[in-house]
């Protein structure tokens, strides 16, 4: 396999930089605005855009991230021949520290920062530092494990509604003991291993084919494009249009999209977005390479760890030690999300003219390894 260009390298930075602000908006709406974001009185447009829970742009940002994380760990392994058992090692165990390094600050923030993605990324690295130089057949088979299992689950849930047995214990309010750690990871909250881990994965495997021209072909925006609109009619044709009993509610859970409801459907609509998203941007970024904002977008992703974890310390700043910013609706949170990411553009942009990288992800890689 071919060592990606600096050109497609850049690319996936510009896809990072766009993907955060949309990572930002919507975390930022979620916490700020807290019930008047998941359920608001006036359903607008923009208000149902932006929900938390079931709003079209809801994970579809981070989900994104996730798959460009997979194809970034796959790019990692490029060099490496199957014969060279010490570079797969040095491999693994880079991507071991880096995911444990993830994991222990993923579990700082979330003391503070309930469900940051950083703490599920960790997951992702370690299981990714396992299955890095298998074959695709077995990274296939995990990902469709970590799906069916994700979904599976989830039905079992709905079922035992009705028999008034309620699960909450899957989703701990808590990260108090191992158990609890365990059940977030994998199961519960907003980015768990099962489904999450495929859309890592699925990354992983888009990039064992790149030979250095186009990590998205038209082939794969072609299969994408399918799987958006194949999943969305899908779900209409199924859905029922009452939910009155136990089979009606199974029905529409096996057929939903929202991400909580972990369905096979939401899996591959969201990977079908990521995808696209990826191709389309890759496309304009290889149209405009010499483009400004092509620089600005690509230095953001470039500095999206340090960005990420920014944003989470200036909103508990701004909003929680003093108090300048009121939770008011949706408006607030996109204004205060346009603000920060603007800054984290200037930032980004001043730091990467002296230094080759951003200070969290300086840390990131001292720790974690090359």
């Amino acid at each position: 396999m071919a060592v990606a260009t600096t050109e497609r390298l850049r690319s996936l930075d510009v896809v990072r930089g766009i993907a955060l602000i949309g990572v930002i908006a919507l975390n930022y709406h979620a916490v700020l605005n807290e019930q008047d974001a998941f359920s608001p009185i006036d359903a607008t447009f923009f208000s149902r855009l932006f929900n938390p829970v079931s709003g079209v742009l809801t994970t579809r940002f981070a989900a994104t991230f996730v798959f460009v994380a997979g194809i970034g760990v796959t790019l990692m392994s490029s060099r490496l021949k199957p014969a060279d058992i010490d570079g797969v090692h040095h491999l693994r165990l880079t991507l071991l520290r880096r995911g444990i390094f993830l994991l222990l600050v993923g579990y700082g923030l979330e003391w503070m920062w309930p469900g940051t993605i950083l703490f599920y990324y960790g997951a992702y690295f370690i299981l990714a530092s396992v299955l890095v130089n298998r074959s695709t057949r077995i990274v296939v088979a995990t990902a469709i494990v970590s799906v069916v299992a994700a979904a599976g689950l989830n039905l079992w849930r709905v079922s035992e509604r009705f028999a008034d047995n309620y699960t909450a214990w899957l989703d701990p309010a808590s990260l108090d003991t191992p158990r609890n750690v365990a059940l977030r990871l994998f199961v519960g909250y907003t980015h768990p291993v099962f489904p999450w881990l495929a859309f890592f994965l699925t990354g992983m495997v888009v990039a064992r084919r790149f030979t250095g021209e186009r990590m998205i072909t038209r082939r794969h925006a072609t299969v994408a494009a399918i799987l958006v609109v194949g999943t969305y009619l899908l779900r209409d044709l199924i859905r029922p249009s009452l939910i009155t009993d136990r089979a009606a509610s199974l029905r529409a859970s096996a057929v939903s999209l929202q991400p909580f409801d972990r369905g096979i459907l939401y899996v591959l609509s969201t990977l079908g977005i990521a995808i696209l998203a990826v191709w389309s941007i890759e496309r304009l970024v290889e149209r405009h390479p010499n483009a400004k904002p092509v620089d600005v977008l690509s230095r953001a992703g470039r500095m999206s760890l340090t960005l990420y974890i920014a944003h989470i310390l200036i909103f508990k700043l701004i909003v929680d030690v003093l108090g300048a910013v009121r939770p008011t609706g949706l408006d607030t949170a996109l204004l205060l999300t346009l603000a920060v990411y603007l800054g984290g553009l200037v930032v980004a942009w001043f730091v990467l003219s002296r230094r080759s990288r951003g200070p969290v992800e300086w840390l990131y890689r001292m720790v974690g390894g090359r």
